[in-house]
């Protein structure tokens, strides 16, 4: 992945498979993969995986109506939903933590009978308006991660300042616990630390 979600899950995934647990990561993919591929990474499996069944389809229409933010919520949530179901036939999860921003848990937080965690790093409420995209795109897009937050069973994010901008501008009024992020030390992403 890139961007900083990217880098926190990796970061994130290395730390906990370090620690001695079994880390799956499932992103996206860019184009249909049919079933999730997997490859193992420094002790993550890490799966990507893209629908091509026909609501995916349907949704690609939204761009002629400029809604590439909506659009891009509704598949994210359409192929984490429909990829985890897979994995799930082959694996047992504890613990399924997912971004706000992407609306990964649109559906898998209401239809999915494990623990969820949703993990507030640049909510679209928050930043589309930096952006230039059409008020639908921005209502709709927010309201896409918005059922993804209430569908939660819990809620973090890396500051304070960020917590306290969900819960004031949002309207987030459920208990968040501020977990900073971490940050690999020893330098195994390939990036010695000095000082």
């Amino acid at each position: 992945g890139f961007g900083g979600i990217g880098t926190y899950t990796w970061h994130q995934a290395r730390a906990l498979a370090k620690l001695g647990h079994e880390v799956h990561v499932l992103a996206g993919a860019t184009e249909p993969t049919g079933e999730a591929h997997g490859t193992r990474t420094d002790g993550v499996e890490v799966w990507r995986f893209r629908s091509d069944n026909i609501p995916m389809r349907t949704l690609g229409s939204l761009g002629r109506f400029r809604l590439w933010w909506t659009k891009n919520r509704l598949e994210n949530a359409l192929s984490m939903y429909l990829g985890l179901k897979r994995l799930q036939r082959r694996h047992r999860f504890d613990l399924i933590e997912m971004p706000e921003c992407g609306a990964e848990g649109m559906l898998v937080n209401r239809l999915v009978d494990t623990a969820t965690l949703v993990r507030f790093h640049s909510p679209a409420r928050l930043i589309m308006g930096c952006y230039d995209v059409t008020r639908a795109d921005h209502l709709l897009c927010s309201w896409a991660e918005q059922v993804a937050i209430e569908g939660a069973g819990n809620l973090t994010a890396a500051s304070h300042f960020l917590a306290d901008a969900v819960s004031r501008d949002m309207g987030i009024r459920s208990p968040m616990t501020v977990i900073p992020n971490g940050i690999d030390l020893d330098g195994a992403s390939g990036f010695p630390i000095t000082s």
